[in-house]
């Protein structure tokens, strides 16, 4: 059984989360529930929570004010929020679960499921470090993704990815020592995390590390990129691409 808490400043959301727990995720007891982050620390004092649902935004602080509280976090982390655009890359980077408000039943059960293999294979305290790393540092350039597949996660560091190429459902990260790493997430779930100055979409199936390219060839609209690897440039991205390296 998984012993969990909610923190969370409102009380609607707290109730809601946790009848939907109660009904369809029976493998978690909650053992109590906090509205910030003075009451959410007392909790995880008091209880030793094996999992906690926690709200990003509360009154009395953030969700990272509390973490940053805690000496050593040995505990699974759920977030809570309704703060998409930056909580949603912070928490996928670092690889940590998140759940958007209002919830929705089925994406609850599926972080509930990745905490329970994340608990039996005892990996996620390098999750919670790089997230912590980057809430710390936000004015500085993110440096690693986290990237999971079915057994676990791999953490890559961002200039060593050459090009990233959907494969169906799968997302293959190709890197500067020749080796692939294969993410069991596909491209569309990458689109934010990788679109910035280091990396660009050249085709529907296709990012780039545009720090990796080393030509490009018009006649068949082919990039060049290191490792000998290459990556075709689609006609709906040809001008970004292009406009990039000062050429029309």
């Amino acid at each position: 059984m998984i012993r969990a808490i909610i923190v969370d400043d409102n009380k609607s959301s707290r109730d809601t989360l946790n009848n939907y727990i109660l009904k369809y995720c029976k493998d978690v007891k909650i053992e109590t529930q906090a509205e910030g982050v003075n009451s959410g620390l007392e909790s995880i004092y008091k209880c030793h929570p094996d999992l906690i649902f926690l709200d990003v935004e509360m009154k009395d602080g953030t969700g990272f004010d509390l973490l940053k509280q805690i000496k050593k976090i040995d505990f699974k982390i759920i977030f809570v929020t309704g703060f998409e655009k930056y909580a949603v890359m912070a928490f996928k980077y670092s690889a940590s679960d998140y759940l958007l408000k209002p919830v929705n039943i089925n994406e609850l059960v599926e972080a509930v499921e990745k905490v329970k293999v994340e608990i039996n294979l005892k990996t996620g305290s390098q999750n919670i470090s790089a997230l912590m790393d980057m809430v710390n540092h936000q004015d500085k350039e993110i440096e690693t993704i986290v990237i999971t597949d079915s057994k676990g996660f791999k953490i890559l560091h961002i200039k060593s990815i050459i090009k990233c190429k959907a494969d169906g459902s799968c997302t293959h990260f190709y890197l500067t020592d020749n080796s692939a790493v294969v993410s069991s997430k596909n491209l569309g779930y990458f689109d934010y995390l990788l679109e910035n100055k280091f990396f660009l979409k050249v085709h529907k199936s296709n990012f780039i590390n545009l720090q990796h390219v080393k030509g490009y060839i018009s006649s068949d609209q082919t990039i060049q990129l290191s490792g000998n690897l290459t990556a075709p440039l689609g006609d709906t991205f040809k001008k970004a691409f292009l406009q990039h390296f000062n050429k029309n």
